[in-house]
């Protein structure tokens, strides 16, 4: 698996945390976020990062994984392979 950055764009709301705001308090935007992680999974439709693995005591084969994230491909703005 290759170790990389991905930089995406996320939704969010102007309302966050509260039900209700008046109309005029609602501001277009989107969230910048980046994540690293090893990529597990790549296609045309979405990327899966993993953050964590967790190898074999005995035998050095992966085991589980943790922290996963899967973002939309669209949504990726940049994509650096940090490590191959």
């Amino acid at each position: 698996m290759k170790l990389v950055q991905i930089d995406w764009v996320d939704s969010c709301s102007s309302a966050a945390g509260h039900p209700w705001c008046h109309i005029d308090e609602v501001k277009p935007s989107s969230v910048k976020c980046q994540s690293v992680g090893w990529l597990l999974h790549d296609d045309k439709e979405s990327k899966t990062v993993i953050a964590h693995l967790s190898y074999g005591n005995h035998d050095g084969s992966l085991r589980q994984s943790a922290g996963d994230m899967t973002i939309p491909t669209r949504a990726i703005t940049k994509l650096v392979v940090l490590r191959k």
